[in-house]
């Protein structure tokens, strides 16, 4: 990640409207090329696949996503007690770790977003905190995307992100992207201007690759952000 971090774009950033996405012009990729059929689908191991209200309220969720794609609007999730019950039961059983793994700088970036073991956070309020730190903002979505479509939302300083959480029967484990998994473990990081100026960097090359390019520019950013690490006084921190 040292290499990485080093890295940046001198593409101007598109006009940031917060919270509220001008989707009738260049300011967001077009939706047209995204697949979105069935990305809501539980499979048939997921932990909540039997579980009808936690389906519906999926499915609900889901919707908000959807109607962000129309209107270019974040609708907050009024969570219920169950889903901020499991929010805070991730969150502390993952601070002691934090505490002692984590970087410095991943620490204060959840402080600088408000993100804290009480309630799970709205994508609109790390809205307001991101577009002062680093100029990114977030864009809900359904359920887990294509390559393509997710890296070269990063082009315009966007990141796709889920709004539900997963179920409460498995609290430590998510077969796919939650809320937790992506207000803890990725959001703080696009708080910083060389990681996000590295992120829309891959974005640009994600919207012209060829597949087999998009196969290596996506492996380069898993192996990075998803389980890179970083060298802090002189010890290797998440």
């Amino acid at each position: 990640m040292k290499g990485a971090a080093a890295m940046t774009t001198t593409t101007a950033e598109p006009a940031f409207v917060l919270n509220n996405f001008d989707i009738s012009d260049a300011d967001l990729p077009e939706f047209r090329d995204m697949k979105f059929e069935d990305i809501n689908q539980l499979a048939l191991d997921h932990p909540g696949a039997s579980d009808e209200p936690y389906r519906e309220r999926r499915d609900y969720i889901a919707s908000l996503a959807k109607k962000f794609r129309e209107t270019g609007v974040i609708t907050d999730v009024d969570y219920t007690d169950e889903e901020q019950g499991v929010w805070r039961y991730v969150a502390g059983e993952l601070e002691e770790i934090q505490a002692e793994k984590a970087s410095k700088f991943y620490l204060q970036a959840k402080k600088d977003l408000g993100i804290s073991n009480d309630r799970i956070p709205q994508l609109t309020e790390m809205n307001r905190r991101l577009k002062e730190l680093s100029g990114f903002r977030l864009a809900p979505i359904e359920g887990l995307v294509e390559t393509r479509a997710f890296l070269s939302w990063l082009s315009y300083r966007t990141m796709l992100s889920t709004q539900y959480i997963r179920h409460h029967s498995r609290p430590e484990y998510t077969p796919e992207p939650d809320i937790v998994h992506e207000s803890i473990g990725h959001i703080p990081m696009f708080t910083n201007r060389n990681f996000a100026d590295f992120s829309q960097f891959i974005g640009h090359g994600a919207r012209i690759a060829t597949d087999q390019q998009l196969e290596e520019l996506g492996r380069l950013y898993w192996f990075t952000v998803e389980f890179g690490m970083i060298e802090e006084d002189g010890d290797i921190k998440a």
